[in-house]
């Protein structure tokens, strides 16, 4: 996965994170949503039902395959 600097991340809009009220989980491609989901049982503060909702539009939308 690519790492992603502060600098970046702090650029993002709102919809490229699974949580954007906290900023939590960025997923701005494929990479980044197939973590956010692999770590969103160990995230804290965040309403998970949306964020998984959000992470597997992401997932859909870069063609994210499972299994």
């Amino acid at each position: 996965m690519a790492v992603m600097h502060a600098k970046k991340r702090n650029k993002l809009s709102g919809w490229e994170f699974a949580a954007p009220a906290e900023r939590k989980l960025p997923i701005s491609d494929a990479a980044h949503a197939r973590n956010a989901m692999a770590r969103l049982n160990q995230t804290q503060g965040i309403n998970k039902a949306a964020a998984k909702k959000r992470i597997l539009a992401a997932e859909k939308k870069f063609g994210v395959k499972h299994g």
